[in-house]
């Protein structure tokens, strides 16, 4: 099996309410060792959160968050 090796631009999370999508968070540094549906976590805000679609989540509230890596071109 082939493994096709991408250029690594980091990584971004993804922010669920009430297993509702509220939005995504790109540029962030990994934070924990799992990634992907495994490394999820509930996590309870600690400042403002502004997502990429403009959405804001507030100090206080809970979340579930999901971190997935972001890739760039392939690796020749």
């Amino acid at each position: 099996m082939n493994k096709t090796e991408f250029t690594h631009l980091g990584y971004f999370k993804e922010y669920w309410q009430d297993n509702k999508f509220v939005g995504i968070v790109t540029g962030i540094e990994k934070d924990r060792e799992q990634v992907g549906y495994e490394g999820r976590k509930v996590e309870t805000l600690a400042n403002v959160v502004i997502c990429t679609n403009k959405k804001k989540l507030k100090p206080g509230q809970e979340v579930t968050t999901l971190l997935y890596p972001l890739n760039g071109k392939v690796v020749k």
